[in-house]
């Protein structure tokens, strides 16, 4: 966005922008009613209608900065009465259109068409009328520049319009099924936001620097549960907290608040998870996983001891998987289990367990009981199952290994980057390897990851190539690994229905290690020859999918040949598509001791 404020018509220093796609269908492009590209006579004579607005045709409301035409700011020429000079902002493009920028309040109504007969006879007859939303408006207007102090203060944006905004904000993020809402300022001018749907980020609107600064506070300040924050806000300081909010439907739903200062001094960012809406319980059959993996997981449940965990990045699908896995307990013993979890925070609801949420401390100033004392006295509450939501330090670790040791079955989960790589994160934090190799402690690892799935509108493999439309590399690759003439592969294209991503959902990408199956494995991890056990994994046939190994890997090649997921995705988001056939490649002799029981 950039223009010039002068106050005398002179030639136009930009040029001009365009208007916004109408992205209605995502819940942030609101329609009006009125024609873009009448000439004022006619909107005279719609005006002087009895019903003028019902008259004009709908167009979208400009809600991105960055599509906001570019010239010069010549609002102050028409003379606008004050409590209208934040309604309206008059730009003239260097095609010498005048765009003039109407508030949805005033849009339709007869103070926009007085506008318009206003920047007519200043000059200004070749006009375009366009609905803008008022966060546009105040950019447009310069009034950031008030906002340019690192103190907090509404600044004028008062509090019921903050509280609308987050009303709205969080109504869209539920409607969208978004996982995650990403608010991050820039040159203390504006902030953008994004919501996270289907693991990507979809841009959702622009808010003034002032705006975004009054939201948070509001949201820290008032809204906030006591126990999981620090007295105020600050943008200077890393800060955390949880929210409740109740939506107009009735719908309850937390968020996980987190805001950080970025760069230049004075802006900041802040993400805020998503919990409970948009989170439907699902069963173990539902997951995404394969129907082996199934009976293996359900098998892992079984039986009154062992660690089970579940390991991933972070939105990696680990508490879809947890919240079944209880949800299956529970079916399987009923009330004769107890099962306590404790989590931070408690993002599904598990009826029959009993789920403590940690709170969240950023400072001294609270005092507050941590994951670890929560797990202490889960220990002495005679539970049958103890589900610890993440193991993050070296305190929790010892915990749960102390957990495991005592004969309890025990959950978790834990950030690694492959299910082998849970036993070289777990010694980080301080377990020893020889308690992690003992036949029986550990019962089962899991890793996933979500892979974005396909929209119908997904475009089959040959067409999409014969549009240059897969990068050549992609395609030498997925010819390794699959059969171009029987595979139902498919590419991203994109339509209206899905916005133009290409995308419908995501789909569980997983692999199992079960070590009871596999003791040349704890063998070699016992010996600190990890690699050798990987690849010595990779070869196994246990739990093998479609022959090409037991890997996350292999489970996603396996959705692509199905045409549930697009060959890139998995490359982004898994790993390379010929990863594990060039391990299965090489000689057997090249992983020494992998090839035979070590001594």
């Amino acid at each position: 966005m950039s223009f010039t404020r002068q106050n005398k018509k002179t030639e136009p220093s930009a040029k001009g922008g365009g208007l916004m796609k109408n992205f209605k269908a995502m819940g942030f492009g609101r329609e009006a009613r009125a024609d873009a590209g009448t000439t004022v006579q006619a909107k005279a004579a719609i005006a002087h209608s009895p019903n003028p607005g019902a008259m004009a045709p709908r167009i979208p409301v400009l809600v991105d900065a960055k599509q906001v035409p570019q010239g010069r700011l010549v609002t102050d020429q028409l003379d606008l009465r004050h409590d209208l000079e934040k309604e309206f902002a008059v730009i003239e493009d260097s095609a010498g259109v005048t765009w003039i920028l109407c508030s949805e309040a005033c849009f339709g109504k007869p103070v926009m068409y007085d506008v318009l007969r206003r920047a007519e006879r200043a000059g200004f007859s070749r006009q375009k009328i366009q609905p803008t939303h008022i966060e546009i408006l105040k950019l447009v207007q310069g009034s950031h520049d008030a906002g340019r102090s690192n103190g907090i203060s509404m600044h004028g944006a008062d509090a019921t319009s903050v509280e609308k905004l987050a009303a709205v904000l969080f109504a869209a993020a539920v409607e969208m099924a978004a996982s995650d809402i990403h608010i991050e300022t820039r040159e203390l001018k504006h902030a953008d936001i994004f919501l996270r749907v289907h693991g990507e980020r979809v841009f959702y609107r622009h808010i003034a620097y002032t705006t975004a600064k009054a939201l948070m506070t509001s949201l820290y300040a008032a809204h906030a549960d006591v126990g999981s924050k620090d007295t105020t806000w600050d943008l200077l300081r890393p800060k955390e907290a949880l929210i409740d909010h109740t939506l107009t439907s009735g719908i309850k739903i937390g968020l996980r608040f987190c805001s950080t200062p970025i760069h230049p001094s004075g802006n900041f960012q802040a993400v805020m998870r998503v919990l409970g809406a948009s989170k439907k319980a699902l069963g173990l059959d539902q997951v995404g996983l394969t129907g082996e993996q199934v009976a293996v997981l359900k098998n892992m449940l079984i039986g009154a001891k062992g660690l089970v965990l579940l390991v991933g990045p972070t939105n990696g699908g680990k508490s879809t998987m947890m919240q079944a896995m209880m949800r299956y307990i529970l079916e399987r013993r009923g009330q004769t289990t107890k099962i306590i979890m404790i989590e931070d925070p408690v993002e599904y609801e598990v009826p029959g367990a009993t789920q403590t949420s940690v709170p969240r401390k950023t400072s001294g100033e609270v005092e507050g009981a941590s994951m670890a004392d929560f797990l202490r006295a889960a220990l002495r509450q005679d539970p049958d199952v103890v589900c610890v939501g993440e193991i993050r330090d070296a305190e929790v670790a010892d915990l749960v290994k102390d957990a495991t040791l005592s004969g309890r079955k025990t959950t978790s989960t834990l950030h690694a980057f492959s299910a082998i790589g849970a036993f070289e994160r777990l010694r980080e934090l301080g377990v020893p390897l020889r308690l992690l190799t003992m036949p029986g402690f550990i019962s089962g690892i899991i890793f996933s990851r979500l892979v974005p799935t396909l929209c119908d509108c997904a475009q089959p493999l040959s067409e999409a190539d014969a549009q240059g439309r897969i990068p050549p590399d992609v395609l030498e690759r997925v010819k390794r690994v699959a059969d171009l003439q029987n595979d139902g592969i498919r590419i991203r294209r994109g339509c209206a229905i899905c916005n133009q991503t290409g995308v419908k959902g995501r789909t569980t990408c997983s692999e199992f290690i079960v070590p009871e199956r596999d003791h040349l494995m704890l063998k070699l991890i016992a010996q600190d020859r990890l690699i050798e056990a990987q690849n010595h994994w990779i070869r196994s046939d246990y739990l093998s999918i479609d022959g090409m190994g037991p890997t996350a890997l292999a489970h996603a090649i396996s959705k692509m040949k199905q045409g549930l997921i697009d060959p890139t995705d998995i490359e982004d988001q898994v790993n390379t598509l010929t990863a594990d056939i060039d391990v299965m490649a090489e000689p057997l002799a090249a992983h020494g001791a992998a090839a035979e029981e070590p001594a």
